[in-house]
């Protein structure tokens, strides 16, 4: 639909783009929009889009996106002669993306040539600085299909993403149900992975660089640990992996550390174990979905306060909620996304 070219700076705004076609012969990406230059979209939504890499969007260059949708685009590779996934984004530029939705899109990447095929909602690829800042948003209901890695993120060769107060959701895959991160940095803080699944990894599956800080991974689903499956360099901290259908967390790396952290059974040598006490995926307030703690949760009150009022926490909850010395919360600061509230103010 769109081709941003290098030299142009473009505002998209309460615009509906659907059911653009990038044919791979001639251009690889961007069914609804191909940038390369300064790209800022608000208040809209890319529907039914399809290509190569990027069904909705390839970004090559800087792209803003702020309160839209991207919707069922779609990743497809019809010859196995190029790279395929990004159903929603397919990135090697600078991505930020604000109070926006990734829901329902797709990968079909049928043949194998390449490895690492897949990210139906997001696929960053270094190793030329691509960086992904994801904040108060949701990743949803997105599938990588046939073989395809990371459901709602993949992540390889260097790129880097930041994911903060968001929610990946129901997403599929074959590794990495949530995440798949291949090569690069993942920092994820303030944030849950529910309900996702995968053969391998339920909830992230990492082979690189992972920071997992104050997030709550539950009902992560996969034959081989629902929860983290971890090979790489993984820092954990003041965070839960619970409820997690063929195991909580594995590691196989001398580079895994564990600091105020709750894993509900017992693997990978945690602060805490046992049953966090956890709601059902809802909202909690705020503009994504949270798993409230319980009242009695060993999670409560069970934080590091030095981590929750340092960056990248910065004294927050998902929901946007101040963790310490707040008179809603408690004494300290608690382990997970979601900070409990323990008494309520009457007016």
């Amino acid at each position: 639909m769109f081709v941003i070219n290098s030299n142009a700076i473009v505002s998209i705004n309460k615009m509906t783009i659907a059911n653009g076609f990038a044919n791979y012969y001639w251009t690889m990406g961007g069914g609804g929009i191909e940038n390369y230059g300064i790209l800022s979209i608000t208040d809209s939504i890319l529907f039914g889009n399809t290509a190569n890499l990027g069904g909705g969007i390839d970004n090559e260059g800087e792209l803003t996106i702020t309160n839209s949708k991207l919707l069922s685009n779609i990743a497809e590779d019809n010859n196995g002669f190029h790279p395929c996934g990004g159903g929603g984004i397919f990135n090697a530029g600078t991505l930020n993306i604000t109070n926006s939705t990734l829901q329902g899109n797709t990968t079909e990447c049928a043949y194998v040539t390449h490895a690492n095929n897949g990210g139906a909602g997001i696929f960053n690829l270094g190793p030329f600085g691509a960086n992904v800042t994801l904040t108060k948003s949701r990743l949803l209901n997105n599938i990588a299909q046939n073989t395809d890695d990371g459901g709602g993120i993949l992540n390889m060769a260097g790129g880097t993403i930041t994911i903060d107060q968001s929610e990946l959701s129901s997403n599929l895959a074959s590794n990495g149900g949530g995440i798949y991160n291949a090569g690069g940095d993942v920092i994820t803080v303030n944030s849950t992975l529910s309900g996702n699944s995968a053969s391998w990894g339920g909830g992230i599956y990492n082979l690189d660089n992972l920071t997992v800080i104050n997030s709550t991974l539950s009902n992560n689903q996969a034959t081989t640990i629902g929860g983290i499956f971890n090979e790489g360099n993984s820092q954990i901290a003041n965070s839960i992996i619970a409820n997690s259908e063929g195991g909580d967390c594995y590691n196989s790396s001398n580079k895994f550390t564990i600091r105020s952290t709750l894993i509900e059974d017992g693997s990978c040598n945690p602060t805490w174990s046992g049953d966090p006490q956890l709601s059902l995926l809802a909202n909690n307030g705020g503009p994504t979905l949270t798993h409230a703690l319980l009242s009695g949760s060993i999670a409560i009150d069970n934080g590091d306060d030095a981590i929750c009022i340092a960056k990248p926490v910065n004294n927050r909850d998902q929901r946007g909620i101040p963790r310490v010395s707040d008179r809603l919360t408690g004494s300290h600061c608690d382990i997970g996304a979601y900070e409990y509230q323990n008494r309520v103010i009457r007016r």
